[in-house]
């Protein structure tokens, strides 16, 4: 049949639990989605980097530290790329 037994118990938990429906191939996307960031912050930081020049580690230590915005380095790596 080349199916493993993993898939066919998968399928038949499924339809002990759902029926018919159950058997139906259901979305694999990820129930939480990252949040986007403000277009405020956005623009602040772009701000920031033309005003100081200074990277996204600096960058985030200053979001912190002056304007209680908590962004990683990365966030901020994301939206200087923009």
């Amino acid at each position: 049949m080349g199916t493993s037994r993993q898939a066919v118990r998968k399928r038949l938990r499924r339809y002990e639990d759902e029926g018919y429906k159950g058997l139906h191939d259901s979305s694999r996307k990820p129930h939480i989605l990252p949040r986007k960031t403000a277009s405020m912050v956005e623009r602040l930081v772009s701000k920031l980097r033309k005003e100081t020049g200074y990277g996204r580690r600096r960058l985030a230590w200053i979001l912190r530290r002056d304007y209680n915005i908590h962004l990683s380095e990365d966030t901020v790596r994301h939206i200087l790329r923009r």
